[in-house]
């Protein structure tokens, strides 16, 4: 891919453009066919008759209303949680029983979502799609988002395969990437589509659009910011401390690159937005969180350490592993694990020799995870991890974390054995270390 850092030459050629047309259908008029998905757990049922009710799944994710009038007779209503195969689908999908049966009135289908399952995309562009017998999803209505209750509700009015998607999408929507590295975003696209609809009842009108995915038209991209900056000139600075943009100004299809800064910034995860303007009245937001992070870094009671020096090693079935800030000379940050690990594995805090201790501030906050009330021994909990052992260059590595709870204080009276204070503070680290 050839890059250019000409963002602001970019954007200035696609502002000065006339207003973004209407999109004109270019897809398949059978859109693309995707497998079943298969179910997710326990199927949920309830009768349900002509005075209408609700059924709600045990997870409480999912309810479906039914008005009065919906069902002319009692009807046993399945939903069965199945594997979201949809093209850009978003959370959970659902299979809806008995499969067919239409209603007279429409049915709201309510869904509860975690904030993570919109990353990547926006409430404006989100919709409900069925699949039909070939597994073609078709795109049947709009949606109405309540970020406050955290809830998407929709219309539908016939039972089968159903899912939540978004017609437009972010990918990756989040991210890991070290520092100097750099990753891609691209936008992809579920349908073409006249307009988006802007009124108030969005969600009353039947659509019925084969989906297909696409890549999006660079030219109905509005707007970049990077942690809400949409300076031209920052963007494109490579010495901008939260990193850098560049874009492919020859794609057929939207691909923005990020390059991640030398340290990692202050700011992280940094946040990339995309504003599209898809209509002349409708425009729409897409977001995408990116972590930068040091193969090696640990904290200690929420102080944060990225340029470290890392001593690893498996001595007679026992792995040690040492990190030591070089940045802050006033910190002297500093953490220690031991574990009995000979492989990869875990090992829980324990007296036996799995353990770690911390200190950082000049020694002003230090712990461990073991502590003694008078001549009893205890533990706090934890685990050392060692997720992979890998080859580089002709060099072994370890790789893992530690997660855990060490002790700052703890104050005994010593001729009851009371415990007069207790405080701990939280360790984490990451590693990639050469063994020694």
């Amino acid at each position: 891919m050839r890059l250019f850092r000409l963002l602001p030459i970019l954007l200035a050629s696609l502002l000065a453009c006339t207003k973004p047309a209407d999109i004109t259908p270019t897809q398949p008029a059978t859109g693309t066919p995707t497998e079943v998905g298969k179910p997710i757990g326990a199927a949920t049922t309830k009768t349900i008759g002509a005075a209408g009710g609700s059924l709600t799944t045990s997870d409480g994710k999912l309810t479906l209303t039914f008005p009065a009038g919906a069902l002319a007779n009692e009807t046993l209503i399945s939903v069965q949680p199945v594997e979201n195969k949809a093209i850009n689908g978003v959370g959970i999908a659902y299979e809806f029983g008995p499969d067919g049966s239409r209603f007279a009135k429409p049915v709201t289908f309510t869904y509860h979502y975690a904030p993570t399952e919109l990353l990547g995309t926006t409430p404006q562009a989100m919709a409900l799609a069925s699949q039909n017998a070939e597994h073609v999803w078709l795109l049947e209505r709009f949606v109405k988002v309540d970020p406050v209750s955290r809830t998407i509700q929709g219309k539908i009015d016939h039972f089968s395969w159903w899912s939540i998607i978004t017609l437009f999408y972010m990918t990756p929507e989040a991210a890991t990437l070290g520092p100097t590295n750099w990753v891609d975003l691209k936008i992809q696209q579920a349908a073409d589509l006249p307009t988006i609809p802007t009124s108030a009842d969005a969600d009353q009108l039947p659509l019925l659009a084969p989906l297909t995915l696409t890549g999006t038209d660079p030219f109905l991209i509005k707007d970049i910011s990077l942690n809400g900056n949409n300076n031209w000139s920052a963007l494109q600075n490579s010495a901008n401390p939260d990193g850098y943009l560049g874009y492919d100004m020859r794609a057929k299809a939207a691909v923005i690159r990020y390059y991640a800064p030398a340290r990692v910034p202050q700011n992280n995860p940094v946040m990339i937005g995309v504003t599209l303007a898809v209509s002349d009245k409708a425009q729409l937001i897409l977001v995408g969180n990116l972590t930068i992070e040091n193969e090696n870094s640990f904290s200690v009671e929420g102080r944060r350490f990225d340029n470290v020096q890392v001593a690893a090693g498996f001595v007679g079935g026992t792995f040690t592993l040492t990190m030591r800030d070089l940045d802050d000379p006033t910190a002297m940050g500093t953490l220690y694990a031991q574990a009995n690990l000979s492989g990869e594995g875990s090992a829980s805090f324990d007296l036996n020799g799995n353990g770690a201790a911390a200190a950082t501030n000049r020694g002003e906050t230090q712990g461990d995870s073991r502590y003694r009330t008078c001549a009893d021994a205890y533990t706090e909990s934890g685990t050392i991890t060692i997720t992979k052992l890998v080859q580089k260059n002709g060099q072994r590595y370890v790789q893992g974390t530690v997660r855990g709870t060490l002790v700052k204080i703890h104050d005994v009276d010593r001729k009851t054995c009371t415990v007069l204070e207790h405080k701990t503070f939280q360790v984490s680290a990451n590693f990639t270390a050469p063994l020694l």
